[in-house]
């Protein structure tokens, strides 16, 4: 018997989900994790991740009594929020939006040349934080458009604000907000602060890195404290969100191999937004990837890089 799609709000215990074969670019909210829906709490996950359909097998089914409307609502509060519609019209947005992105580059690239040379002026990232988390609340379209905008002289300052940017998003669509929001938007601007006590000669090379220079690379992470007046007073899950970015959730990262819920939330949402920006971007040795393309990639990389589903929210 052939598979049979329903609404996710029609599934019971006891239904057998099958992958469909289609492609998840174009159906991002088909739940598709084969096997066998056993409990209630499987259905309220499902549902809280955001998927509105998936596909059953009738032959590999049996029912256990369909969930009340109350079953799948419980959690409702911990689910992603919907996009709130914008506050300004787009046109009067990207005005909004160039100022604030045009400043923020502005302060990057004067913070990273104070990092390379001696302390940064942490608390002058304020203002910046806040014009970005007031651009996405006014229009997030036209603040995040501009990070489409990408040319390889500026993409060193470019990508702070960028990943700053789609972490704040991130952040946002997944229910975060105030202080919370703020710190993740603050360690997704600094998280590449490090890179600045890297010898030039290793981060601009148009070329692979051999095997020491890219150990040399992979310790940047843990030198965002050299470039601060005092670590002590800088919030933890800041320093976490920068430390961690590059690990793995199956512990492959760098530098301390962290897996699993070792890794912090802000380490993994900037990880997300880091390399989506990296692959979209120019760089001296490749051209920018389309979009598509990047998540499509990053798709492919989640339940090795990622917690699972963190992807699959990011992608919505």
């Amino acid at each position: 018997m052939a598979a049979v799609k329903i609404s996710v709000n029609d599934l019971r215990p006891g239904m057998y989900i099958v992958d469909s074969g289609l492609p998840w670019v174009e159906h991002p909210y088909l739940y598709a994790e084969e096997g066998l829906i056993r409990t209630l709490d499987q259905i309220c996950e499902i549902v809280k991740q955001g998927f509105s359909e998936a596909y059953y097998d009738p032959e590999r089914s049996h029912f256990d009594p369909p969930p009340t409307a109350n079953d799948l609502n419980k959690s409702a509060s911990l689910s992603p929020k919907d996009t709130p519609a914008p506050k300004i019209p787009l046109s009067q947005g990207l005005k909004q939006a160039q100022k604030i992105y045009g400043q923020c580059v502005t302060q990057v690239r004067k913070f990273l040349s104070d990092a390379r040379v001696g302390k940064i002026e942490f608390e002058a990232s304020a203002p910046l934080v806040n014009g970005i988390i007031e651009g996405l609340n006014d229009n997030a379209d036209a603040l995040v458009s501009l990070s489409k905008i990408k040319t390889y002289d500026e993409y060193t300052f470019t990508h702070c604000v960028n990943v700053a940017i789609f972490s704040a998003a991130f952040g946002r669509f997944l229910g975060m907000d105030g202080e919370r929001l703020q710190r993740l938007t603050i360690a997704g601007l600094y998280h590449d602060i490090g890179k600045m006590r890297v010898p030039v000669e290793i981060l601009n090379a148009p070329r692979k890195l051999t095997e020491k220079e890219f150990q040399i690379m992979q310790m940047h992470t843990l030198l965002v404290e050299e470039c601060l007046p005092d670590p002590n007073e800088i919030d933890e899950e800041i320093l976490c969100g920068i430390k961690e970015h590059h690990e793995k959730y199956d512990g492959s990262g760098y530098p301390r191999h962290l897996a699993g819920d070792e890794i912090s939330l802000f380490g993994q949402l900037i990880s997300i937004a880091d390399i989506y920006d990296a692959l979209s971007s120019v760089r001296v040795y490749k051209d920018a990837m389309p979009p598509p393309k990047a998540l499509s990639i990053m798709f492919e990389m989640r339940d090795k890089c990622w917690k699972p589903t963190l992807v699959e929210n990011f992608i919505k």
